[in-house]
């Protein structure tokens, strides 16, 4: 799937007035504050029943009649969107697929995409994409996550630390911002060395806005908010290792199950930040937590199962269980043999983006057939409760 993007946006005022071109979609999901129209002769554009549990007000469309298809939307975004972690107002604005402020596929899959973005002067733009040489943004659709996330400001800092990894700052963020510097130096440097370096990275940039809501990877950026940069929790480190993993874990695709692959690595990859960055008392508490929802979870589908639409799956799934799994084969496994054996993983699939559950399994089974197995049958066991016999999956008893 390809889109063509140009658009005028008033970061102020909120207003948008678009023209966009998607080939190979049948739909799309579109902020429904924003009015659309076609411009293709013969194209239909009609509201559907489609939803996503993902989106925030958002109206779902199917498009007939031709391929490619040209359209127009126009009207004016809210100021917070996404539980505040979209923005827009006249310091900084931050838009991405959560408020649907650009049409987004009915299966939020990857795609290629041209930004052409009109903002007032003066405002400094960041996004995921990368410039071309006509100036324009873009991003090739061989990626596991689809969207077009924008942050910016009238104010910006940039700090340059380690590897060629750069910390933005967008509006009022506050002295915080240069303690989250040596935090995120400490925290990759942690990753490459287990992992090796990450294969679609040739330089990073963590964007810290002026916001609430939560964070998110889009590589090669990490978008976070100023609220976590000012409450240096031991939680909000966790979930800030979290996304820094996805640098290495955005290896497969995450309109299906396999996006198992991607959250639940690199939740246990923010497990084993935790454990370093704040101690094992805090990662101990967190593996605790997740035992325990995990116990209390007995409807959820096996993991090997969860379907990437599955709200009430989805973080007890990907997130608890998940880290809980890899903890417990690091343990059952000799030494850094899983670091080892994910660095192979991570190499494999990174640049196609194609990596699965079954391919994960056939790789450990290479190395321990009979681990293998158990692995498989924990994997499509329904509602596993988090506890692997004969192993402790804390530090501290």
């Amino acid at each position: 799937m390809e889109l063509e993007l140009w658009v005028r946006l008033d970061p102020e005022s909120g207003d948008v007035d678009a023209e966009v071109e998607l080939a190979g979609f049948d739909g799309f999901f579109l902020h429904r504050d924003l009015d659309v129209e076609t411009l293709t002769p013969g194209a239909t554009v009609e509201v559907s029943t489609d939803t996503s549990a993902h989106l925030d007000r958002v109206n779902g469309y199917r498009i007939a009649g031709a391929d490619p298809v040209r359209l127009r939307y126009r009207g004016r975004l809210p100021e917070t969107m996404a539980e505040g972690t979209n923005v827009l107002n006249d310091d900084v604005l931050e838009l991405s697929i959560y408020s649907a402020w650009y049409p987004v596929p009915l299966d939020l899959g990857s795609f290629s995409w041209r930004l052409h973005l009109d903002v007032p002067s003066g405002w400094r733009l960041f996004t995921n994409g990368e410039p071309g040489q006509d100036g324009v943004l873009h991003h090739d659709g061989n990626a596991a996550t689809g969207d077009i996330a924008v942050a910016g400001a009238r104010k910006v800092d940039v700090m340059h630390l380690a590897d060629g990894v750069e910390l933005v700052t967008c509006g009022s963020v506050g002295d915080a911002a240069s303690e989250l510097g040596p935090l995120i130096v400490q925290g990759l440097a942690l990753l490459r060395n287990w992992y090796g370096a990450p294969e679609r990275l040739d330089a990073g940039r963590v964007v810290v806005t002026e916001r609430g809501g939560y964070p998110y990877s889009r590589m090669p950026t990490v978008f976070a908010s100023a609220e976590m940069v000012e409450k240096q929790t031991a939680r909000n480190v966790h979930v800030l290792g979290h996304e820094l993993a996805h640098f290495w874990w955005n290896i497969a695709p995450v309109a299906s199950h396999d996006d198992w692959i991607n959250e639940a690595l690199a939740e246990y990859s923010a497990l084993r930040l935790t454990e370093e960055l704040v101690g094992s008392e805090a990662s101990d508490k967190v593996v605790r937590g997740y035992q325990l929802e995990a116990e209390m979870s007995r409807e959820d589908p096996p993991m090997a199962h969860t379907d990437p639409d599955d709200e009430k799956s989805y973080a007890t799934n990907k997130y608890n269980r998940g880290s809980l799994f890899f903890r417990a084969l690091a343990e059952l496994l000799e030494p850094n043999e899983l670091d080892a054996l994910l660095t192979r993983f991570h190499t494999a699939h990174a640049v196609a983006g194609d990596a699965s559950i079954e391919g994960f399994v056939e790789l450990l089974r290479q190395a321990d057939p009979a681990l293998a197995g158990e692995a498989q049958r924990v994997l499509e066991e329904r509602a596993w409760d988090g506890h692997w016999p004969g192993v402790s999956l804390t530090t501290i008893p």
